[in-house]
Formats: C-alpha cells, sequence, structure tokens
C-alpha cells in the first residue's frame, strides 16, 4: 500500500521537478523569437509542426519536411497530433498567435506527461519496496540518476571513442532529460510501468494489455523491449522458482497479444507506405561504445549490485533482474535504433541502488544525501545547459524575428495563405523551423524526415550557388511525375525564402532571376515560382 503521506511526498517532487524544468523555458519565453526549446530544438520544430497538422483537424500524418506525395497514415505520432487538435478547437490555425499556442500546449502536454510518469515510477517502486524512505530515494534516483557523463565533458573527453556521454544524449535510458523535453517518451514509459504493475501486483491482462497498446500507439518498437523483459522475466522465474510459470506465460501472453496490433499496424505501414519506409531506414541510431553504457551507469549499477545481494532472497526482485540482464542485449541488436532500447531500464537500477544504499549505509544520512546528490550530477548538467542556452539567445533556440515574421505572413490569410502542399525552399535550419509556423512542406529541413537526404542537401546548396542546370532548375518548380529516374513523384515548389541562411551561400542575384518577390521585409525576402501567388 501506498499512504497518503507518501503521495504527498510524491506530489511535491513532481511539482519541484515541473518547476525546475520549467525555469530556462520560462526565461527564455521573456526574450524574443524564443522557439520553444533549449535542447533537442531541430525534433521540438519536428514536434510542432506535427501539433499543426492536428491543429488543423488532421490527425492521420505525413512527412512535411519533405517534398514527396505519400499517403498519411493514422495513429502514427498521435499524441502530438492530438494536443494539436485540441488547441484547434479554441484557436484557428492561421492565427499569427499559433505559434506561441502550440508551445503553451507542448508545455501543458510535458508537465502532465512528467506528472504521470513520476507516478508510474513510484507505483512500480512500491510493488518491490516496502519501506516509504526507500521508495522515495529509489524514485529520486529513477527521475535525476545518471553517471559521470557530465566529468567526460568537462574535461574535454566529449567525444571519446567518436561517441558523447550516453547519459549526456540517450533519454530513453535515464529519465531526467525526457521530463525536461519529450513528453512522448515520459508517457510511453509511464503506460509501460503501469503495464507492468497491473500485471505483476494487479494480475489484471486486459489493464496490461492496454496500457502496452497505448506504449505501441506511441512509440512502436518499445513493445520488443516490454516483450523482451516478461521472456526474460518468465526465464528468470523459471531457474529461481523450477517450475514454469504458467501463471505469467498465460496473462502475459494475453496482455502481450491485446497490445500486439499496434505492433503489426506500424509494420505493415512502414513495410506498404514507400515514404515511410525511406524515413525509417534513415532513422540511424547505434548504440555507443560499451564503455560509455558503463560510464553511465556504474554509479548506479554499483549499488544496485549491493542492492541485489541484499534482496537476493526476495522474489519480488526477479522482475528487475531480469529487466537489467536483457538490457545490454538489446541496445546491442542488429537494428537501427539500437540505443533507444535502453528504454526504462534506469527504474529496476534505481530501484536496487536505494535498497543497496540503504543496506549498506543504514545510518549515515548524509553520506546517503552526499552519494544521491553525486548521482544527479548528469541532471544538473543538462538543467545548467539548458538554463545557459535560455539566457544567450541565438539559434536554433531561437528565431531571427525577421524569418518569424516571414513564416507568419505565409501562413496568414492576409500573406500567402500557403496551402498544405505548397513545398517552400530554403536552407536546412530555415527549413528546420518552418513547419513549426506554416502549414506547408518544406524541400528540407530534418534529416530522418527529408527523404533522401544527401541528395537534397546537394540541390539545395546547388540552387542557392547558382549551380543548377536550367533542367535541374525547371524540375524543382514544375517536376516530372513519376521522376525520368523512378521513384515518388515530388511536389512542386510553390516558395523560395531569401535571409541570412541562405545568401550564406551565394548572392541572391545569382539564382532570384524568374521568380517574383512576393514579401520584403527586415532583410528576408519570400519569392514565388507561381506566377498567380499573391504580392
Amino acid at each position: 500500500m501506498i499512504t497518503s503521506p507518501e503521495w504527498r511526498r510524491v506530489a511535491a517532487l513532481i511539482a519541484l521537478t515541473l518547476l525546475i524544468t520549467t525555469l530556462p523555458y520560462a526565461l527564455a519565453a521573456g526574450c524574443g523569437g524564443f522557439s520553444g526549446f533549449v535542447f533537442g530544438v531541430e525534433d521540438g520544430h519536428s514536434y510542432l509542426g506535427k501539433m499543426r497538422l492536428g491543429m488543423r483537424g488532421e490527425l492521420a500524418f505525413y512527412l512535411f519536411y519533405t517534398p514527396e506525395v505519400h499517403d498519411s497514415a493514422p495513429l502514427i505520432n498521435l499524441p502530438y497530433l492530438l494536443v494539436g487538435w485540441i488547441v484547434g478547437r479554441f484557436m484557428p490555425e492561421s492565427s499569427a498567435e499559433s505559434h506561441a499556442a502550440l508551445i503553451g500546449a507542448f508545455h501543458a502536454f510535458r508537465w502532465l506527461a512528467s506528472a504521470l510518469l513520476l507516478i508510474a515510477i513510484y507505483r512500480f517502486i512500491a510493488m518491490l519496496i516496502d519501506d516509504p524512505a526507500r521508495r522515495f530515494a529509489a524514485l529520486t534516483i529513477a527521475a535525476f540518476g545518471g553517471g559521470i557523463g557530465w566529468l567526460l565533458a568537462l574535461i574535454g573527453a566529449g567525444d571519446l571513442f567518436g561517441s558523447p556521454p550516453a547519459d549526456l544524449y540517450i533519454p530513453e535510458g535515464f529519465s531526467f532529460q525526457i521530463m525536461f523535453g519529450l513528453p512522448h517518451l515520459a508517457l510511453a514509459r509511464a503506460a509501460l510501468l503501469t503495464g507492468l504493475v497491473m500485471l505483476i501486483d494487479r494480475k489484471n491482462a486486459l489493464l496490461a494489455g492496454l496500457c502496452w497498446l497505448l506504449v505501441g500507439v506511441i512509440v512502436p518498437f518499445y513493445l520488443a523491449v516490454i516483450y523482451a523483459v516478461l521472456g526474460a522475466y518468465g526465464l528468470l522465474r523459471w531457474l529461481r522458482e523450477r517450475r514454469f510459470p504458467r501463471d505469467l506465460a498465460r496473462m502475459g501472453g494475453a496482455a502481450a497479444l491485446i497490445a500486439a496490433p499496434a505492433l503489426v499496424y506500424n509494420a505493415v505501414i512502414f513495410a506498404s507506405n514507400p515514404a515511410f519506409g525511406v524515413w525509417s531506414a534513415q532513422n540511424i541510431l547505434p548504440s555507443p561504445p560499451p564503455i560509455h553504457y558503463l560510464f553511465a551507469y556504474a554509479m548506479i549499477g554499483a549499488l544496485a549490485v549491493g542492492g541485489a545481494w541484499a534482496a537476493r532472497r526476495d522474489l519480488r526482485w526477479t522482475l528487475p533482474l531480469a529487466w537489467i540482464a536483457i538490457a545490454p542485449i538489446l541496445v546491442y541488436l542488429p537494428i537501427n535504433v539500437q540505443r533507444r532500447l535502453a528504454e526504462g531500464v534506469v527504474v529496476p537500477l534505481a530501484a536496487l541502488a536505494a535498497v543497496g544504499l540503504f543496506h549498506w549505509l543504514p545510518k549515515q544520512r548524509r553520506l546517503r544525501a552526499l552519494i544521491m546528490a553525486s548521482l544527479s550530477l548528469t541532471a544538473g548538467f543538462l538543467w545548467i545547459g539548458g538554463l545557459f542556452t535560455a539566457i544567450t539567445p541565438r539559434p536554433p533556440a531561437f528565431i531571427d524575428p525577421a524569418y518569424a515574421a516571414a513564416f507568419i505572413w505565409l501562413n496568414s490569410p492576409s500573406g500567402a495563405n500557403a496551402a498544405a502542399d505548397d513545398v517552400i525552399l530554403s536552407a536546412v535550419p530555415t527549413g528546420n523551423a518552418l513547419p513549426a509556423y506554416v502549414r506547408a512542406r518544406v524541400y528540407m529541413g530534418h534529416g530522418p524526415e527529408t527523404l533522401f537526404w544527401q541528395d537534397k542537401t546537394r540541390t539545395v546548396e546547388a540552387f542557392f550557388r547558382a549551380g543548377l542546370s536550367d533542367v535541374e532548375r525547371a524540375a524543382l518548380f514544375d517536376p516530372p511525375c513519376p521522376p525520368p529516374e523512378g521513384g515518388l513523384c515530388l511536389l512542386p515548389v510553390r516558395y523560395v525564402i531569401a535571409g541570412d541562411n541562405e545568401r550564406a551561400f551565394g548572392a541572391e542575384s545569382a539564382w532570384s532571376d524568374g521568380l517574383r518577390r512576393v514579401y520584403d521585409a527586415d532583410g528576408v525576402r519570400v519569392y514565388a515560382t507561381n506566377p498567380e501567388s499573391p504580392e
């Protein structure tokens, strides 16, 4: 049971966490042109673009960072579409304030998902630990714990063996970063942990399966983590209890089957939609060398070893031990999203670490507090990085107001009133920010979500350097369908933006011949390729 005083402490930690993680954003919001993000800005713009889809009533996702024509698909990126849809009930998508409204909704989503995650972590921990003090210590370690990535960065080893420290860039393996700015991952983990509690503690396969169905809708390949953990748990139970766990096989199998349609649906969509197939193939997220995982988990892991020894006779710990044992295998499976399969392993590690901390240091409260503070230094490092970003306004976290004004004009009924299938050509930094403001597509702007990234990079650079042949240039504005080389048809480029990002390639006069200027303010110009576009 979890008592009322415990829940009050959890509520206090939730409030403190939301305050801490919101402060950098609040400081940044006081400066003009804030993108809404203090880290992961490129992905952040894509989240707002997905919310903008929902804001205008679209609940089926398509890739707006690429000009290739392809079918949209329901359920993909559904959390952001739904949040945007809610915003759209209160404000038209064409409003000049829509960008600010989407940022506000994103952070409201972040607060809700973070609160649900902390509650789910505590409920999972309470299934394993009886003592409230140990439970709360485990929650704190799970929420803020990390390794020595901060130290590697400070001593200049931030690119050791060609990789940054794992605890600084793999949010799935920890918790602070996802509460700081990745609410869909926080919601997915909350559902994952709640499903385990429903299955193991409540013996309710239906609720567990529904929780995991939600996980599959948000992040489909997290179901692979769930299935692997269940399999490892069943095997370890079999070995420890010396009898086959029929109850787990029956209920776990039923829950897994309830969640399976999400996995099957995504497999079919990505196999049958050529654009989504390319998107998936470009999403390469390999694990770093093993030593980086050692640096990331050594401190928590050392305490967890002590906890495992202290709890070695308690069968409740079979699940956490199985999860920890299977994680090193998962993160090196031969798939393109290896490191994301570290999802959630910090939670069982934190639970065991808290047990170890109290077992070996039963009366040394100050020493325990010091050790827990040292485990939180990575979270502090990330937070300080976000704070520094907030108080030093510069791209990409801050958008040049001149660009922002041009974006708003493009999206406004009194301006260009760009259509959803209008394609805008620009440099990559401009293209990345555009979908957060404008309903139109961009020619390129986001690594995985821009198809054939390398080819488009060459085309964009050649265009702004006036290096395209007449045939190549004409193919941008009136592309043949299907293309001569085969493949997906492309939508024509309707607008070209010229600002400092684009002029860095070469003189504007060299490529603007034959285009009609339709917007010119504060050094940013918009050219139309369609003679009927508005002045």
